[in-house]
């Protein structure tokens, strides 16, 4: 699986962070915070695109759950302890605003919403 244009959504991260390539599998280890630092040890600023149609996509497709399944996962995250939940937003503009604000950031969006300031990561199998 890769994620590209043509696909509901693709990772972005800060147009400044020098990876360009990750995993499907460290990509699910990102967002379920079981994964926590760039290769250069930079800590990842995670965010959560809650648009539908874009939280949908890439919960089936990337972490391998539902929708509904991954909620519940940072609900449960935050009341074991287990640390905070990544931010939520509505839209892609809030993600691209969140990710060009933090050179660690990553997140996901339409691929249409890409921006000058920030760049698609790609995602292999």
């Amino acid at each position: 699986m890769e994620c590209r244009a043509g696909a509901d959504f693709v990772l972005v991260a800060h147009a400044d962070n020098a990876v360009t390539t990750i995993s499907r599998q460290d990509a699910e280890l990102i967002f379920l915070n079981r994964k926590r630092r760039w290769p250069d040890g930079g800590n990842i600023a995670v965010v959560i695109n809650e648009n539908p149609k874009i939280y949908d996509s890439f919960s089936y497709t990337v972490l391998k759950r539902s929708p509904r399944q991954y909620l519940i996962f940072r609900k449960k995250m935050l009341f074991r302890g287990q640390g905070m939940p990544p931010p939520t937003v509505k839209t892609d503009r809030e993600v691209v605003d969140f990710v060009s604000a933090h050179i660690n950031g990553l997140g996901y969006i339409s691929p249409e919403a890409v921006t000058p300031a920030v760049k698609v990561v790609q995602v292999s199998q």
